[in-house]
């Protein structure tokens, strides 16, 4: 298999769709996720430990103001919990002190789980398993917040975020969540984050490459073009609430009739069904403008996240395994030093193949 080329679409998209079909393939970087911390904007009012954004803004939202902010948390019971979330939040937080499970440079594939960084942040998020603030059992996210009693859940914002409101919304509850970073290191020069970018591979001679490539501008133009990013906005920040076109009963089309303001059936005068919306703030929003600007933020991006479920599976608690290296000691209080020295030869025997093929391309 040849290695893959790589195009920018800011510069060269005019002959992307040739050189796709000349070469093996392309890959396209599209839009930037990050990780983060969702969190219902009215718990930590509860204990008077502050809003996470606004210590973020203030330069305040750190690892020891996370670590106040969940131990006066879970201090109301044991049924409180300050962190849920789904796979990876242990290898988030190392992303903060700048470090990486796993680096590509040049043709080296560095294996850093030995790293005092790593090591540091692991027995820190340990204390949190062990201490019973974690939701050790994996709950849906659109079912975290329902009883108003786990703090943060740790996961992608568009699925985090999005997944909480909807939530809240099939059980008629209060919608006012809000988006955080994962908290900076304070040891850590920088603002440190995790980041993950997302790309597309269209194979030379597949059946429909033009299909691909024009989904793959789409997408480019979805996160680059000012028009299509203020109306998609404008769109998000809408408050109004969402109905579905047609009359429960009637069955009469406001859509079609030019009545979508309406919340009454002009024709029988029944109430309109809502449905689920997504609803943004302009703080969200700031934020993410805010993790696309170096001067705020340094991305992370981890080989660790393209290694597939077989390493995956050492990592996180995809496979139910509750002694991985970053899962496991976040929602278990498992050791991360004995599952590393556990699975350290088996590790880089996996990752052997990676560094062959980096030194053959030289």
């Amino acid at each position: 298999m040849k290695a893959l080329c790589y195009y920018d679409l800011n510069n060269e998209t005019p002959a992307l769709s040739d050189m796709l079909a000349e070469r093996f393939g392309g890959y396209i970087e599209t839009e930037i996720t990050t990780s983060g911390t969702a969190y219902f904007e009215k718990l930590g009012m509860l204990i008077a430990a502050g809003d996470s954004l606004d210590l973020y803004d203030e330069g305040q939202w750190d690892w020891n103001a996370f670590n106040d902010m969940c131990e006066k948390w879970c201090a109301q019971g044991e049924e409180y919990k300050a962190l849920a979330g789904s796979e990876w939040p242990g290898l988030m937080f190392v992303h903060t002190t700048g470090t990486k499970a796993f680096d590509i440079k040049g043709d080296q594939f560095i294996n850093n789980l030995k790293n005092p960084n790593i090591q540091r942040t692991m027995e820190w998020l340990q204390e949190f398993g062990k201490r019973g603030y974690t939701q050790s059992e994996w709950v849906d996210p659109n079912k975290v917040f329902l009883d108003r009693k786990v703090l943060f859940m740790a996961m992608y914002y568009e699925w985090g975020f999005t997944s909480a409101q909807q939530g809240a919304f099939q059980n008629n509850l209060d919608q006012d969540f809000a988006f955080a970073p994962i908290p900076k290191d304070p040891q850590s020069d920088k603002y440190y984050h995790s980041g993950c970018s997302v790309g597309y591979l269209v194979p030379s001679g597949a059946k429909n490459i033009q299909g691909g490539v024009q989904y793959i501008l789409c997408s480019r133009i979805h996160a680059t073009d000012p028009d299509v990013i203020a109306e998609y906005r404008a769109e998000k920040l809408d408050t109004s609430p969402g109905y579905y076109a047609k009359c429960p009963e009637c069955k009469y089309n406001f859509v079609e009739n030019n009545q979508d303001k309406l919340d009454t059936c002009p024709e029988c005068n029944t109430a309109r069904k809502r449905k689920y919306k997504e609803i943004y703030t302009q703080r969200l929003f700031n934020l993410i403008d805010d993790f696309k600007n170096p001067e705020k933020f340094e991305l992370v991006y981890d080989a660790a996240f393209g290694m597939g479920d077989d390493m995956k599976a050492y990592f996180t608690r995809a496979a139910g395994n509750e002694d991985t290296l970053f899962d496991g000691p976040v929602y278990s209080g498992s050791s991360y030093t004995v599952a590393r020295d556990e699975y350290y030869n088996v590790i880089e025997a996996m990752i052997q193949p990676f560094r062959d093929s980096l030194a053959g391309e030289q």
